[in-house]
């Protein structure tokens, strides 16, 4: 145990050193000693495979970032054309008049929203 770094140990490895442990308390050998230094050491190494799992998704949030931000813009192009708002508010009306108000927005005609002109 007190050879390896923390970075070569392996959810395997502490398995093998707890059985072993465990089996020289069965035989009434002193070891509490070496059942606790285990338990430090999966203690760090749960830390560490958190901590890697922490860098993972931080070192994702710079492409998440700018892909929130491509959608903004891209949100905010189409809510300034007028036939756009004017096609989702009679999506809204109609959903309104027939009771159904938690259906997704209207997909059918965004496309020419999209290609027209405001004017």
């Amino acid at each position: 145990m007190s050879e390896l770094r923390l970075e070569q140990v392996t959810e395997n490895l502490i398995f093998k050193w707890r059985d072993a442990i465990k089996d020289a308390l069965r035989m009434n050998l002193k070891v509490d000693f070496a059942m606790e230094h285990l338990r430090k050491v999966a203690r760090a190494f749960i830390g560490l495979m958190e901590r890697r799992k922490l860098d993972d998704m931080a070192s994702g949030i710079p492409s998440l970032e700018g892909q929130f931000s491509a959608g903004k813009r891209s949100i905010v192009r189409y809510l300034k054309c007028p036939r756009y708002i004017w096609m989702l508010l009679k999506s809204s009306l109609a959903r309104l008049s027939s009771g159904v108000c938690f259906e997704s927005l209207p997909t059918r005609g965004v496309a020419y929203a999209r290609n027209r002109s405001p004017i």
